[in-house]
């Protein structure tokens, strides 16, 4: 079974879950198998409730049972990864006609949107969050 085979297998199932496993790092074990390791626990504690899809997705690509182990020490990711959904174009003037803006606020005071709120999306997703101000 080839890596890129299993990542893409996990992902048809749950895109999380195949997002997280493009992002760890695995270690070939003896006699076959893997070892991968997760940089976010939190893709970690992920993998882990879905252990018996991940198993079941290798055997099935490998045609028998192998070892799969999850653990944590991957590397961290290398740089922030912006996310921009294209089918929103950038408008000056304001948002696209059907779609709505959402502020957000510099105070810091951990209002919905705040820097409080960037701060905790970063510690959930890794990575560097940072506000991109709109065309005025």
């Amino acid at each position: 079974a080839s890596w890129d085979a299993f990542v893409a297998a996990v992902s048809k199932e749950r895109i999380t879950l195949g997002a997280a496993l493009e992002s760890a790092s695995r270690e070939d074990l003896p006699g076959g198998g893997w070892r991968v390791r997760f940089s976010k626990t939190f893709d970690l504690e992920t993998a882990q409730r879905a252990k018996e899809l991940l198993d079941g997705t290798l055997a099935g690509l490998a045609g028998r049972p192998l070892p799969l182990e999850l653990a944590a020490g991957g590397a961290a990711p290398s740089g922030p990864i912006e996310i921009v959904d294209p089918s929103v174009p950038e408008t000056p003037g304001g948002a696209p006609e059907g779609s709505r803006w959402k502020d957000v606020v510099e105070d810091g005071g951990g209002t919905a949107g705040g820097a409080g709120a960037l701060k905790k999306a970063e510690g959930v997703f890794g990575g560097k969050a940072r506000i991109v101000k709109k065309p005025q």
